[in-house]
Formats: structure tokens, C-alpha cells, sequence
């Protein structure tokens, strides 16, 4: 199959990784794999790559001669006339101009169905997103693309967060189709140290959407001994040490900052729990996957693709976002119950590597592929 991967300013990030491992696995099957992109070298081994001019008409032409275009950015309507395509959500975009579904005045998920003069109301009133006009021009035209594409495309969502929203915009479900994202492969993993101070770690971006501020608020309210250990960095790098001052806890947490990978590992092997604190829906939940490949019990917030990836009380614990008092209950459920935590963490661990495997996601991408191929009508889709 000719297979094309649309990935618009190609640099580092969990889409690059995604569409990196699955271009990867195709060419490795004997597919030919063409990369389409505006910015940017991928440098995948065996795959074409293509500059496209915009992505509009050049990137239409660009791949008319593909068997599908797996768009993985918002395009105009009319490329999906040129080529089949299929059209992962990796974030919000489809039904919300930030990406985010969240609030950020309020701190708390959005649930309010798109609408383009509510949606430009709340990026003033909750700061959902940038106020910059050409930011706005972009974001709301890359919401009004996939809206306008939506009897076109065959929409890829990755969670049934996801798939909610798409049907309460006006999405057809008879084109969406629910694809959960895979885990990391399955590797030997030790328990969580038995010995010793309990040691929780969060390992992501230090933002309002990522919770960091919100996880030690509720480090402030646990009773039982325990550590945390923060790896990351972003745009709260200098608040979270002042906030951690400010809240008595600044002894019980190390901001380790940006950590190579292997480094990242070995803070988790020392964890009793992994946490994800997110406050915004997550599109998919990896963490939790990433969590479960380390063997590690995982705590997070009960929303977005969190919901896939974790069962609560049997993979990990669920919490209401931005609740302080019941993420610290959680926090010292897990401190103070060794086993408990070994438990979730196994059974996290048996539950990805049977449910979230790479080969079956693969397998349903390529049966997603031969669908639109064979489905294709563009005089039809207008």
C-alpha cells in the first residue's frame, strides 16, 4: 500500500513519536511510506519524504497518488477530494479551537459543545488559548477545516472522550471509529522497593493543564511519610519551588528538571506509584500506559483518554480533577499499603500488554486504511 503520513512542522513530541513508531512498522511490512510535511526532517529509514508548499492544493497534489493520507493536522476540506484520508485527533482541535477542552481560568475541563462565537468569548473571558490574531485565525480555521471535512474524512479517535465529543459536535458516527493507542512493548519489570521513604513521580510537562501546582497542593494535605519526585519542565519551572515554599512541602519534593530517558527510568523503578495529575482531558492517557510497562501503579485524574488506560481500584486510582483532598487520600492509600500498590501495578502491566498491544493497533490502522481506500467518493462527499 502507498501509504502517506501528513505531520505538518515535524520536531519532538508524543505525535512525532507516535507517527515515527507506526511509519517505522509499516515500511518494515513492506509499505511504501511517504512523509508530507511543511517543516522539518523526520529522517525515518526507508520512508520518502516530501516538502509540500501549503496544505492546501500542494499537498493534494503532492499525494494524489497515494493509496491513503493519514493526516495526523487540521487540512482544507478539498484534500480529502484529491486522496482517501483518515484523520487521527491527537489533541481537541476537531471540536475545540485551543486543543485543550479546558477552561484555564477555572481551572477545569470545558463542557461546552463548539460554537464559534462562544468558543472566541471564552479564549477572552477563561484564557483557553493565545489572544494573538494570527493565532486565532489559525486555531479557529483549524477547527472549521475538520468541521467542514467532517462527511469526508474517517475520523481516528483515540479515546471515547473523543468519540463523545466528536457525536455532540455533529461528527457522523458512522465515519468515526475508535482506535485506543497502544502501549510501549512489554519488558521485565521489579516491584516498587519495599524499604524505605514511599517515593511517588511525575514525569511530563510542568503546566496548569498537566496539574503540577494541583499535585502539591495535595502533597500539602497527605499525612503519610512519602517523597515526590517532579521531572519535567515548562512554564511553571520557577513557580512550582516558591509554591512548594509556600505550602510546607518543599522538604518532601525533588524538582529534578529535564532528565535524560534512562535517567527517567530510574527514578521511576524507585517509585511506589507513577502520577498523572492532569486537570485537562487527556486525548489519550499514555502515561498511564508508560506506567504500567514500568509495573507501577498510576494515579490521575478520572477524565479524557485516563478513562481508557486505567481502571480504578484494579490498574491504578481515578480522582476528580482538581480535587486536593482526594488525590492526597489516594497518595496515602498507596504509602501506607505496599501491597496495594505491587497489586495495581502487576495487574496495570498485564492489562497493556493484552489490551494495548502494538500489533493490534497497528492491524486496526491498516484496516482503517483499507476502509477509506475502498470508500473513497469524492463528487459524493460534497
Amino acid at each position: 500500500m502507498r501509504i502517506g503520513h501528513y505531520v505538518a512542522h515535524w520536531s519532538k513530541g508524543g505525535l512525532e513519536n507516535y507517527v515515527r513508531r507506526l511509519a517505522t512498522t509499516q515500511v518494515e511490512a513492506g509499505h511504501a511510506v511517504r512523509m508530507l510535511l511543511l517543516s522539518g526532517t523526520p529522517g525515518i529509514d526507508g520512508a520518502e519524504e516530501t516538502s509540500v508548499a501549503d496544505d492546501g492544493s500542494a499537498l493534494a497534489d503532492a499525494a494524489q497518488d497515494l493509496d491513503v493520507l493519514h493526516l495526523h493536522y487540521a487540512v482544507p476540506p478539498a484534500v480529502y477530494d484529491a486522496v482517501p484520508g483518515i484523520r487521527t485527533l491527537h489533541v481537541h482541535t476537531s471540536y475545540c479551537p485551543s486543543g485543550k477542552k479546558f477552561l484555564a481560568r477555572d481551572g477545569r475541563p470545558c463542557d461546552r459543545p463548539y460554537n464559534r462565537l462562544t468558543c472566541l468569548a471564552s479564549h477572552v473571558t477563561q484564557r483557553c488559548g493565545s489572544l494573538k490574531r494570527a493565532n486565532l485565525r489559525r486555531l479557529f480555521g483549524q477547527t472549521r477545516h475538520d468541521y467542514d471535512a467532517r462527511h469526508r474524512a474517517l475520523w481516528h479517535a483515540i479515546s471515547t472522550f473523543q468519540v463523545e465529543w466528536l457525536r455532540r459536535t455533529g461528527y457522523p458516527e458512522a465515519r468515526t471509529r475508535l482506535i485506543l493507542h497502544a502501549g510501549p512493548e512489554p519488558r521485565e519489570v521489579m516491584p516498587p522497593p519495599a524499604e524505605g521513604l514511599p517515593r511517588f513521580a511525575f514525569v511530563g510537562r510542568l503546566s496548569k493543564v498537566k496539574g503540577a501546582d494541583w499535585l502539591l497542593r495535595a502533597l500539602a494535605k497527605t499525612t503519610a511519610p512519602l517523597h515526590l519526585d517532579v521531572v519535567g519542565d515548562g512554564e511553571l519551572s520557577g513557580r512550582l519551588p516558591t509554591l512548594a515554599d509556600e505550602l510546607g512541602v518543599a522538604d518532601r519534593v525533588t524538582f529534578h528538571g529535564w532528565v535524560e530517558p534512562g535517567d527517567v527510568a530510574g527514578i521511576v523503578a524507585q517509585a511506589r506509584a507513577v502520577l498523572g495529575p492532569s486537570l485537562w482531558p487527556e486525548p489519550a492517557g499514555l502515561t498511564a500506559l508508560e506506567a504500567a510497562a514500568n509495573g507501577r501503579a498510576f494515579v490521575a485524574g478520572a477524565s479524557g483518554g485516563f478513562l481508557d488506560s486505567v481502571v480504578d481500584g484494579e490498574t491504578g486510582l481515578l480522582v476528580p480533577p482538581g480535587d486536593d483532598a482526594a488525590l492526597a487520600a489516594a497518595l496515602d492509600r498507596l504509602a501506607g499499603d505496599y501491597d496495594l500498590a505491587v497489586r495495581l501495578g502487576a495487574a496495570g502491566s498485564e492489562r497493556a500488554a493484552s489490551q494495548f498491544r502494538w500489533a493490534d493497533h497497528v492491524a486496526a490502522m491498516g484496516a482503517l486504511y483499507a476502509e477509506a481506500a475502498r470508500t473513497h467518493a469524492p463528487a459524493l462527499a460534497r
